[in-house]
């Protein structure tokens, strides 16, 4: 990894500051006794200076922008092969189309120098983490209330899903309607799907409506699309969010946010560029 400047280091944690200190007062519980933290907003990576940071927004994506992923490239890239945080030698900005490079064999990357949240400790500060595919599965199935507290929607236009806390209130003047009340339906324990319905035609938001329901703990995911070898593919269209959990020794598993489906259990080649959203323990 190349080193990185004072300046970098200040920048950076400036916008991890802006972009997730903001949360840590609402909690979403990921099992029947532990709850977590949201990082505010999506993570990314220059590759030419090697620093890490939050996105401005929540609902920021870089786009076909990830297609100049390069050792040298000076812009940022959000889209990253599975455990590719300069870990054995698979940089973040590694883009090599070969999965059996990623990860390390049937384990887990939770905790170990895979994990972005490990990854990004000496600039953005410790206790981040990716979520497991366990975690993402009770998050959006089986909490309490679980069906009620998430739905897709857009701000500004911007496509993705929305994720309530535990403790959500709905902020004065703000409407929002459970993608389940829409015709979302349980699949199998496993997924969510639904009919003709337009999924992104309600919950509909301002980027200053977005800030109310934000300040009350409302996590958003956007759409981010996903990346191969140096060519983007659905951006805008779909959203795709690495775990830390293995599927077999060629994938990993992932959330998968499709127009019409809501796959809790998705998995990808470990060499697919995917979307980072950590969090951290609640205490």
């Amino acid at each position: 990894m190349k080193k990185k400047s004072i300046l970098i280091l200040i920048l950076c944690a400036a916008i991890c500051l802006s972009a997730c200190g903001r949360k840590c007062e609402h909690a979403f519980s990921v099992s029947e006794d532990s709850q977590v933290y949201f990082a505010g907003s999506n993570l990314q990576y220059c590759p030419a200076s090697g620093a890490w940071r939050f996105a401005e927004n929540a609902y920021d994506t870089i786009g076909t922008d990830n297609e100049n992923i390069s050792e040298d490239y000076d812009g940022y890239i959000d889209l990253f092969g599975w455990g590719a945080t300069g870990a054995g030698g698979v940089e973040p900005y590694f883009s090599e189309p070969d999965s059996l490079l990623y990860g390390n064999g049937h384990n887990s990357i939770a905790g170990t120098e895979m994990d972005f949240g490990v990854a990004v400790e000496e600039q953005l500060g410790g206790g981040y983490r990716m979520l497991t595919h366990d975690e993402i599965h009770y998050l959006l199935m089986f909490r309490k209330n679980a069906e009620k507290l998430f739905g897709y929607g857009t701000i500004n236009g911007i496509r993705g899903l929305f994720i309530l806390p535990d403790d959500w209130k709905l902020p004065g003047g703000i409407d929002f309607t459970p993608s389940t009340e829409k015709g979302f339906e349980n699949q199998y324990d496993w997924y969510y799907t639904i009919g003709d319905n337009d999924n992104y035609g309600y919950n509909n938001f301002t980027a200053d409506e977005w800030d109310k329901m934000e300040a009350n703990g409302a996590v958003f995911l956007p759409v981010t699309g996903m990346r191969y070898d140096t060519e983007t593919d659905h951006v805008g269209i779909s959203g795709h969010y690495w775990t830390s959990s293995y599927y077999g020794e060629e994938f990993a598993n992932c959330l998968c946010l499709f127009e019409k489906d809501l796959f809790l259990e998705g998995n990808f080649d470990r060499c697919y560029g995917l979307a980072v959203r950590l969090v951290r323990d609640a205490d």
